[in-house]
């Protein structure tokens, strides 16, 4: 994915257009890609897996169907974005800001731990096995996602009235495990 000289790097990230059957690419002059704006770029279908985007910001970027598997991407902005149906199974996304579209987005095995989805909009949302320990989960329509085996703990922010137990989430807590069970 880079072809490095000396200090700057010459990335190149594929993404496909909508409507076209061929794939495209953005050449960024960079060293890196943590830290970098993406802020609002079409990235449909953008692949981005096992990349370093610790610290980048995705504001009002369009990453719908975009594959972030295995991505590091602590503390990113995500603002505004669309991330319908984005793949983003065992990503690190510690302290992320996820206040964006999040239908059918898929986090499984994913390290949320500290990320804030407050005013994100869920539908039928993955969540399995994930880590929610100290998530701000104050997400609409929270009751629509999955979190079958995701681990939570007191930090946890839930909806009122919300049960992560009764969809679930595992509480974890002075070192002891409790389920819905």
């Amino acid at each position: 994915m880079n072809e490095c000289q000396s200090i700057r790097c010459n990335v190149k990230i594929s993404y496909y257009v909508p409507n076209e059957n061929n794939a495209l690419e953005v050449n960024v002059d960079a060293t890196t890609l943590e830290g970098f704006h993406f802020d609002g770029m079409n990235l449909h279908r953008v692949d981005l897996r096992n990349a370093f985007l610790n610290g980048a910001s995705f504001v009002a970027t369009d990453l719908r169907n975009a594959y972030l598997m295995d991505a590091d991407a602590i503390g990113c902005d995500f603002s505004n974005a669309s991330l319908v149906m984005a793949d983003l199974q065992r990503a690190k996304l510690r302290k992320s800001t996820f206040h964006c579209l999040l239908y059918y987005a898929n986090f499984d095995h994913a390290d949320l731990s500290g990320a804030d989805f407050s005013g994100a909009a869920v539908k039928d949302t993955h969540f399995e096995d994930c880590d929610l320990r100290g998530a701000i989960m104050l997400a609409e329509n929270l009751d629509s996602a999955h979190f079958a085996g995701a681990k939570f703990d007191k930090h946890t922010v839930w909806p009122e009235g919300f049960s992560p137990l009764e969809h679930g989430a595992i509480l974890i807590g002075d070192g002891k495990a409790h389920d819905a069970c």
